[in-house]
């Protein structure tokens, strides 16, 4: 009878004991707060960090898809304007097709004849373009402009020993831009004179 009863005793205790404990993480295998969640750090729930502060332990979402370029090119048109102070304005334009979400690039540039070294280079004219197409036909075009200003014939330096210089022209640009809609991105001074350089960009989607 007293083994009995001491067995009795055994099986009525293993179910009143989770009625005064937590529940268990199976995790952790520690007694845990009730209204918390298993994976919890120090009893606080799962995707918040304890005492606010930390890193979180919930699960990261989906990161955001790629975006997928359209089979549609762009034909960008870009126009240097090079105003000298009491004379003809001079203007170079380049065009380039780009793909939706590529990038092109043109660079021209003078040489001596017969030699390869760049340091042996002239005046260069170089242009980059990367567009993406946007809702409402609209463009968002990346472009770069490096351009070396020629010098003005028959004008001399203020001095007979002043050196030659050139001047570079380098600007970049990050524009949302109309279909078939030209737009003036800047307008340069030549810090020796007051010559005046404007860029003009316009781009046209080809369905």
């Amino acid at each position: 009878m007293l083994r009995i009863a001491v067995v009795f005793v055994i099986v009525i205790a293993s179910f009143v004991a989770p009625l005064f404990a937590g529940p268990q993480d199976q995790f952790s295998g520690r007694f845990r707060e009730p209204g918390t969640t298993p994976g919890s750090i120090g009893g606080a729930p799962t995707g918040q960090s304890q005492g606010g502060r930390g890193l979180p332990t919930g699960p990261m979402g989906p990161s955001s898809p790629r975006r997928q370029a359209q089979p549609v090119m762009v034909r960008v048109d870009i126009t240097i304007n090079d105003q000298r102070a009491g004379g003809p304005a001079e203007k170079k334009t380049l065009t380039m097709l780009v793909a939706d979400g590529e990038h092109s690039i043109i660079r021209s540039e003078e040489r001596q004849k017969g030699s390869s070294e760049r340091g042996a280079s002239g005046p260069s004219l170089n242009v980059e373009a990367s567009p993406v197409l946007l809702q409402d036909d609209k463009i968002r075009l990346t472009i770069s402009v490096l351009y070396d200003l020629p010098e003005v014939p028959g004008e001399a330096p203020a001095k007979a020993d002043d050196p030659a210089f050139t001047t570079r022209l380098q600007e970049s640009f990050g524009l949302v831009v109309d279909n078939k809609k030209p737009m003036i991105v800047s307008q340069s001074a030549d810090p020796r004179g007051s010559r005046k350089v404007t860029v003009e960009v316009t781009a046209t989607i080809l369905r």
